[in-house]
Protein backbone atom coordinates (compact mmCIF):
# COMPACT_ATOMS: atom_id res chain seq x y z
CA UNK A 1 0.00 0.00 0.00
CA UNK A 2 1.16 3.43 -0.73
CA UNK A 3 0.65 5.49 2.01
CA UNK A 4 1.47 9.90 2.00
CA UNK A 5 1.13 12.12 4.75
CA UNK A 6 0.31 15.66 3.59
CA UNK A 7 -0.04 19.12 6.05
CA UNK A 8 -3.30 20.92 5.11
CA UNK A 9 -2.68 24.62 6.59
CA UNK A 10 -5.44 25.42 8.72
CA UNK A 11 -6.98 22.14 8.94
CA UNK A 12 -4.33 19.54 10.26
CA UNK A 13 -3.09 16.61 7.73
CA UNK A 14 -4.23 14.43 5.33
CA UNK A 15 -2.98 11.00 5.28
CA UNK A 16 -3.63 9.52 1.55
CA UNK A 17 -3.96 6.01 1.15
CA UNK A 18 -3.84 4.05 -2.48
CA UNK A 19 -4.30 0.21 -2.27
CA UNK A 20 -2.39 -2.78 -4.09
CA UNK A 21 -5.87 -2.90 -6.12
CA UNK A 22 -5.80 1.28 -6.87
CA UNK A 23 -8.22 2.19 -4.42
CA UNK A 24 -7.82 5.66 -3.41
CA UNK A 25 -9.29 6.97 0.08
CA UNK A 26 -7.39 9.67 2.62
CA UNK A 27 -7.87 10.24 6.58
CA UNK A 28 -8.00 13.79 7.27
CA UNK A 29 -6.79 14.44 11.14
CA UNK A 30 -8.17 17.79 11.70
CA UNK A 31 -6.59 20.16 14.39
CA UNK A 32 -10.10 19.95 16.47
CA UNK A 33 -9.93 16.51 16.86
CA UNK A 34 -12.18 15.88 14.09
CA UNK A 35 -11.79 12.71 11.76
CA UNK A 36 -12.44 12.49 8.16
CA UNK A 37 -12.57 9.53 6.12
CA UNK A 38 -12.63 10.04 2.39
CA UNK A 39 -13.29 7.88 -0.91
CA UNK A 40 -12.08 8.58 -4.33
CA UNK A 41 -12.42 7.76 -7.52
CA UNK A 42 -10.28 6.13 -9.43
CA UNK A 43 -9.23 8.89 -12.04
CA UNK A 44 -9.34 11.96 -9.61
CA UNK A 45 -7.12 11.75 -6.24
CA UNK A 46 -7.97 15.33 -5.32
CA UNK A 47 -11.85 15.31 -5.35
CA UNK A 48 -13.69 12.65 -3.17
CA UNK A 49 -16.33 10.89 -4.17
CA UNK A 50 -17.64 10.27 -0.32
CA UNK A 51 -16.75 11.98 2.75
CA UNK A 52 -17.65 10.20 6.03
CA UNK A 53 -17.28 12.38 9.57
CA UNK A 54 -16.36 10.08 12.51
CA UNK A 55 -16.67 11.21 15.95
CA UNK A 56 -13.23 10.37 17.79
CA UNK A 57 -14.98 7.11 19.30
CA UNK A 58 -15.98 5.82 15.88
CA UNK A 59 -12.43 6.28 14.77
CA UNK A 60 -10.96 4.49 17.67
CA UNK A 61 -13.53 1.70 17.02
CA UNK A 62 -12.22 1.95 13.00
CA UNK A 63 -9.06 1.31 14.46
CA UNK A 64 -9.12 -1.22 16.19
CA UNK A 65 -11.24 -2.85 14.36
CA UNK A 66 -8.57 -2.80 11.24
CA UNK A 67 -5.94 -4.20 13.93
CA UNK A 68 -4.94 -7.50 12.73
CA UNK A 69 -5.52 -8.52 16.30
CA UNK A 70 -7.72 -7.55 18.55
CA UNK A 71 -6.35 -4.66 21.53
CA UNK A 72 -7.43 -6.73 24.09
CA UNK A 73 -5.81 -9.89 22.75
CA UNK A 74 -2.62 -7.88 22.49
CA UNK A 75 -3.14 -6.79 26.03
CA UNK A 76 -3.24 -10.30 26.96
CA UNK A 77 -0.32 -11.15 25.37
CA UNK A 78 2.03 -8.64 26.72
CA UNK A 79 0.68 -9.41 30.25
CA UNK A 80 1.33 -13.10 30.02
CA UNK A 81 5.16 -12.24 28.25
CA UNK A 82 5.58 -9.92 31.53
CA UNK A 83 3.97 -12.60 34.01
CA UNK A 84 6.97 -15.41 31.82
CA UNK A 85 9.73 -12.84 32.74
CA UNK A 86 9.42 -10.81 36.52
CA UNK A 87 8.22 -15.06 37.44
CA UNK A 88 11.63 -16.58 35.87
CA UNK A 89 14.25 -17.52 38.54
Amino acid sequence: MEITRSTVPGVGAIHQFVTRDGVQFGIYLNDDGARELVLYGPDDRDTPLRRIMLASDEADQLAETLHSRALTERVSELERRVNRLTTKK
